[in-house]
């Protein structure tokens, strides 16, 4: 365990935490579902009460957004 990876990873979740929080609610659900909780778009989706395509749209978008969050931070 390097210190400076450890350093790394910790701004990254910082990062993230605040992004999800920025995201509407059901992006975040949605989002949480998939890629916490292991549930398929499909399911997801579901759960949120939209469907399987709109549940990837989210998951998508909130993904862009993750990822243009960290790499704005570096």
């Amino acid at each position: 365990f390097d210190p400076e990876r450890t350093t790394i990873a910790d701004k990254h979740l910082d990062v993230i935490k605040l992004s999800l929080q920025s995201m509407p609610e059901r992006r975040r659900q949605v989002f949480l579902y998939n890629r916490i909780h292991g549930l398929t778009p499909e399911k997801a989706g579901k759960m949120c009460g939209i469907s399987r395509t709109a549940a990837v749209k989210h998951i998508a978008a909130a993904s862009a957004l993750i990822t243009q969050a960290i790499c704005e931070d570096n």
